[in-house]
Formats: C-alpha cells, structure tokens, sequence
C-alpha cells in the first residue's frame, strides 16, 4: 500500500488518559488543513521493553477485538510487516471522512508513546499536561482507578513516558500546552499549536460544539479538584503524583505530605482493585465478569474475544 508523503511526520498528541486530548483533537480536527482521527494506541501496545515487534499473527488477532482498531473500520493487510502495517493504519484513518485532503494528519496516544520514534523517525509531538489531582479523580470516573493515589499515580507514570520519549527527539519537533491554558485562553493556545504544525489559526476550530457532542470550553472546568476533592483526596491525589507534580510546574496544595510506604501502597492498591471490581461489575454485569475468568482458566480464546467484544458494545454506549 503507498502511503502519502505528508504521513512521513505525523503529530501525535500524547498525555495521560483524561487530560483533555479528545477535546484538543476535536478542535484541530475542524482545521481545513488538519485531519485528527482518534486514538492510536494499539500502533504502540505490544511493543515490548525494549521495542521488539510483536508476532505478526498474534498482533492481526489481537487487533480484531480492539475495541479502537474497531471503532475505526480499519482492514489488516496481512502481506505487511509491523511498520509497514501501523502505517497503513494512519493512512486509512487520514483517509476517513474529509481527511484524505487535508495536508496534515494527527492521533492521541496515551501510553508507551516513547516506541513512536521507531515508527516514525519525523514525527511531531504536542505534549498537552493537566493538573494530575484532576486527571486522577477523571480516571476514577471511568473504572480506571479505584482511587486517587492509583488515578495520579497512571498520571506519573505517563510523564515518565514521555520523559523517555523527550529524550529521543529534538526540541523542534516537540511542543507542551498545559489543558488549563486551553481552557483559560482558547484563541492564543491553539495558535500556539498551529505554529508548531505549520498552519495558520483558523476559526472554524471553535465551531466543533456544532457538529460534536462537545460543548463550548468552560475556563471553569479548571482546579476542580479545589472544590470536588477533601483534604485526604487532595492528599493522595499528590502522593500518587509525586515530584512529578512539581517538575510539571503545578504547586502543592499545602496539605501535609502523605508518607506512602510499602505496606500502605500495597493497601490502596488492594482498595483500588476491589473498587474497580465493584465498578466492573455495576457496568458489565456479574455474567460477563464470571464468563471472563472462566474463559481465561480454561484458555478458551474464541471465549475471551466473545466477551470482549460484548463489552466492547457497552462501553461504546457511555462514549462521549
């Protein structure tokens, strides 16, 4: 499959999971000159450590229950090899809907984006940050932590990514916005980063609450956790976040400091997992919950995709 040129240096915007990268994406995707399609993550999730291609059989079959690889209609050709596929994959997504003239083209990812370099030598990256006391108590929304130290904590482990992945890449092709800017000061953030791509600001950026299930920002959406989270929250909130929380710029809450050692660590995360058992279980129900673990005792595969990809058809119900 030929692919264009113009996917030789994509954008990829990377951030923790909850951080406002859908919004930004749908904001640049109304650009007359930006296609940004969605999230892209399984380019990236079975690379290994130290950046090993998965077994190419293994990854098509993985794909075929991804519940993103789905959402997009995208086809595997199995005559390419790994890079020749993932690259494919952005081609097809450029070309969906009105992508295909557009001069650029962008995807979100949210997790080991340091392998992306590997992929795409020339790719260009909008690291967008957000307060992690907010990210984390948005990730307990979803089911993705069962607690704000464990919801911060995926935060961290985020920006340690892209620690990783800033090392790599040369400062040209990198640029970071903070969500509360983009909340705060819409006009001058996006023409920040359509400098960065190349491209004038055009209006039509905040047109998308017309034709999304976006609404208009709202500067308000700003330090929530100031008035959602008590004092203990907050607390665990930046345990979860560390130093890091400092090294991002964002200032302590001035709550005294969580000492979180081996055994109290260990604690929450049990917490964290009985309540993500809870929530698993209010959301897809007893019967998915047991058919999932006996399927994965008794290594039945055809078993572990059907619940999948039933689940799959749930949790698409609550997208936004």
């Amino acid at each position: 499959m030929m692919i264009e040129n113009a996917l030789e240096n994509p954008i990829f915007l990377v951030a923790s999971v909850r951080s406002g990268t859908t919004l930004l994406a749908v904001m640049l995707d109304h650009h007359p000159e930006i296609a940004f399609p969605g999230e892209f993550e399984f380019s990236v999730d079975l690379l290994e450590a130290g950046g090993e291609l998965p077994n190419m059989e293994s990854f098509h079959a993985w794909l075929r229950v991804n519940r993103h690889f789905l959402w997009h209609g995208l086809e595997i050709d199995p005559s390419l090899d790994y890079p020749e596929l993932v690259r494919s994959f952005l081609f097809q997504m450029k070309q969906a809907g009105n992508g295909g003239a557009k001069q650029h083209v962008g995807v979100s990812v949210h997790r080991s984006f340091e392998h992306l370099p590997d992929l795409w030598p020339e790719g260009r990256y909008i690291h967008l940050l957000r307060d992690p006391r907010d990210v984390g108590a948005s990730i307990m929304v979803e089911g993705w932590a069962g607690n704000h130290f464990t919801g911060a904590r995926q935060w961290r482990e985020t920006e340690e990514s892209w620690e990783r992945l800033k090392a790599r890449i040369p400062p040209e092709r990198w640029i970071e916005i903070r969500f509360e800017n983009l909340a705060s000061d819409t006009h001058s953030t996006l023409s920040r980063v359509c400098d960065f791509i190349g491209v004038p600001y055009r209006g039509e950026m905040m047109t998308y609450p017309e034709n999304s299930t976006y609404s208009a920002v709202n500067p308000g959406i700003r330090e929530r956790w100031r008035r959602k989270q008590t004092p203990r929250e907050v607390q665990l909130s930046e345990a979860g976040a560390g130093e890091m929380l400092e090294q991002r710029g964002y200032e302590w809450s001035g709550e005294p400091r969580l000492s979180v050692g081996l055994t109290r660590t260990r604690l929450i995360e049990l917490h964290c997992r009985l309540v993500r058992l809870r929530w698993r279980l209010k959301r897809y129900g007893f019967r998915l919950w047991i058919e999932r673990r006996l399927a994965q005792a008794l290594a039945i595969q055809a078993w572990q995709d059907s619940v999948e990809l039933r689940e799959h058809e749930i949790t698409n119900r609550y997208l936004k």
